[in-house]
């Protein structure tokens, strides 16, 4: 839908007014109509220039995007700025995807929506994303093949934009939250909210270490600690036994998936020694023969295992290929060998890193690890190679905030499972925890109770401890797709 002639320049004019006192940079404003969901909606978008290196205000800059999503209640309270996951995730982006767009319509009650493209993604310049890399074929036969695979190509891609004056030490989620709160000068309010999913909740929890005096309220969605960045083996494995005990007791597919588990690991070890051989299309008239080993399907279960909504056709790909019918996994390979990494998703991973309390946990955890080696991607190897920084461990440190924050979990999300929440909540003055039964990563927002009670928190209630039951999971069996 079109803007009325006048309508954007009216509203650019009520965004930069002096009325709007600007204690930074100035944000370029523009008419932008948003996908949101299936609907579109006439916003503003917002480009920011800021230093790349936030303790050198002098130096080379940046540029971040932003999405302005007006209030439609009167006596709205501070914006509410939308932190995508990933790291890498565009916030912008997001709003595509139809209970996001619901969230976000929701959550205009409580303020305007602010929905950030945060440095290196989406509409920010430079976008970090490695476009021009070709994985080998060989990408999923074995560990040695996907680490070095991966190490040369973000090596590379690294190297290119360095060629280019980006300088990816300066790519961090400290940086980034130092972003977050020039967003929010230049906004020229006093306090925002903030609202996280995933990865954005481990930059949420940036912002409130080091611009507490800038937030208001604070969602966290997925929670994923300051020393949660490198997971834990254990996760994985028990998600795959709550799997195999949900296959096991559905009508469509326990017949064939008594030991689910079981068959997995048999399935590992047979790959291992003779790889599954798939045929996949590269490009018109092309096909490429992807050779997959035991850790390369190790890998593409964890990059689904921890979204219900990829539930209901694992166990099914689990059967199929065991029986030797390639052509789910075929499928599966085909979506994340075609996916090329990004240089950002490297260097804030990499700069976040971990506590030596933390991997020596995840170092004893290994050997008894189905999952282990395909847990953590991102080597000192690998890390050294794309030129990242490494935060100190005052950053990984336990957090104390009296700011009220809101946590968010669901009980079969193995990636920021509800305890790490607890943990972080430990140092919350004022929180409360919603966990929502059967909800997977991507799915704890669908509920429209867990949607109306975000936007009752950052409204200002105080809506105390849930639990919530979502629909229990539901399987295909092998012979669909």
């Amino acid at each position: 839908m079109a803007s009325r002639p006048g309508t954007g320049v009216l509203l650019i004019a009520l965004l930069t007014s002096p009325g709007t006192a600007q204690s930074g940079p100035a944000i370029r404003w523009e008419p932008y109509t948003l996908a949101l969901g299936e609907a579109r909606v006439e916003a503003s978008l917002g480009r920011l220039e800021l230093p790349e290196n936030p303790a050198d205000p002098t130096g080379p800059r940046i540029s971040i995007a932003l999405v302005r999503l007006p209030a439609n209640a009167p006596n709205a309270g501070p914006p509410i700025v939308y932190l995508a996951g990933g790291p890498g995730g565009s916030g912008i982006g997001e709003a595509r995807i139809p209970a996001m767009a619901e969230l976000f319509n929701a959550l205009r009650a409580a303020g305007d929506v602010i929905l950030l493209d945060q440095r290196g993604t989406g509409m920010a310049s430079p976008n970090l994303a490695c476009r021009d890399l070709t994985p080998p074929p060989d990408l999923f036969l074995n560990e040695k093949t996907f680490r070095g695979a991966l190490r040369d190509g973000l090596a590379a891609c690294a190297a290119g934009f360095r060629a280019q004056g980006v300088r990816l030490e300066h790519y961090t989620t400290r940086a980034s939250a130092a972003d977050v709160d020039g967003v929010r000068r230049a906004l020229g309010v006093e306090r925002v909210s903030l609202l996280g999913f995933s990865y954005g909740t481990h930059l949420g929890l940036a912002v409130l270490r080091y611009h507490a005096e800038g937030v208001h309220r604070a969602v966290l969605m997925g929670v994923e600690g300051p020393d949660d960045s490198e997971k834990l083996p254990s996760t994985a494995d028990l998600q795959l036994r709550r799997l195999a005990r949900f296959a096991r007791e559905d009508s469509a597919i326990g017949p064939l998936a008594p030991d689910l588990y079981g068959t997995f690991s048999q399935l590992v070890d047979r790959l291992d020694r003779e790889p599954a051989r798939v045929r996949i299309p590269r490009a018109p008239g092309d096909t490429a023969e992807l050779p997959i080993g035991g850790f390369g399907l190790r890998y593409l279960l964890l990059r689904d295992l921890g979204d219900t909504h990829d539930w209901p056709i694992l166990p099914g790909l689990i059967v199929r290929t065991a029986q030797g019918d390639y052509g789910l996994l075929a499928q599966f390979a085909r979506r994340r060998w075609q996916a090329p990494p990004s240089a950002m998703w490297a260097a804030m991973d990499c700069a976040s890193g971990a506590s030596p309390a933390r991997r020596a946990a995840i170092a004893q955890e290994l050997p008894g690890s189905l999952f282990g080696d395909a847990m953590n991607l991102l080597d000192e190897e690998t890390c050294r190679a794309v030129g990242a920084a490494d935060l100190d461990e005052e950053y990984r440190s336990r957090l104390r905030s009296d700011i009220p924050t809101l946590f968010v979990s669901g009980t079969l999300d193995y990636q920021t499972p509800p305890y790490q929440a607890e943990t972080v909540r430990w140092g919350f003055a004022r929180s409360a925890h919603i966990v929502v039964e059967h909800a997977g990563h991507e799915s704890t927002f669908e509920q429209s109770e867990v949607r109306r009670l975000i936007a009752a928190f950052l409204g200002g209630a105080d809506v105390g401890d849930h639990h919530i039951a979502a629909p229990r999971p539901t399987f295909r069996g092998p012979g669909r797709r």
